[in-house]
């Protein structure tokens, strides 16, 4: 006689796994059946689970405020209080979902030339390549945060040279008297 004990789980819409214990009839134990049942419905979810884009970004951001500094894909973040209170207000979801505002984006850091500023300075050569990554492999988690989170960057970088110059005007000239402040506040609101 067997308990007929079956174990069903479903992680997705289209993932299921499913142990007809009625196999194991012989030799079998309940409490075997039951450790085995649970292992089928653990392991599939530690093995393949992953991380949100959220959890990704969330995790940048705390590693930001931890160390002071992070480099995602070889480029440092230079938006050290500015770019984790955005996410940090957003519960850590993707800024950038609208790819027109991406594209506008990069015609901004194009333009930047015109302004005497370096384009590459806003990651525009790391970011095409995330793009063109993202094209290849959508939805990526950790893809798409490092992406999100550049985009965000290279924004606020920019922002920042083109209101206050990219060059410490006290490092040519002591008496330069011109004080201006941003409040990191003003900008994520």
């Amino acid at each position: 006689m067997h308990s007929g004990l079956k174990c069903t789980f479903s992680r997705s819409l289209n993932q299921h796994v499913h142990i007809d214990f009625d196999l194991f009839r012989a030799g079998v134990g309940l409490a075997f059946r039951v450790l085995l049942c649970a292992f089928a419905v653990l392991l599939p979810a530690f093995a393949t689970a992953e991380i949100p884009v959220s959890g990704h970004i969330r995790q940048h951001m705390l590693a930001l405020k931890q160390s002071g500094e992070l480099a995602l894909e070889g480029v440092p973040i230079a938006s050290r209080q500015v770019v984790p209170k955005l996410y940090e207000r957003r519960n850590y979801s993707p800024v950038w979902s609208n790819t027109d505002s991406v594209q506008q984006l990069f015609d901004q850091i194009r333009l930047a030339y015109d302004e005497g500023l370096t384009p590459g300075d806003y990651h525009l050569d790391k970011l095409k390549s995330l793009q063109l990554q993202l094209e290849q492999t959508p939805g990526e988690p950790s893809i798409s945060a490092t992406y999100d989170v550049l985009l965000s960057d290279a924004l606020f970088r920019l922002a920042y040279h083109l209101l206050f110059g990219k060059v410490d005007p006290e490092t040519f000239n002591p008496d330069w008297n011109l004080a201006r402040e941003i409040n990191s506040q003003d900008l994520i609101e």
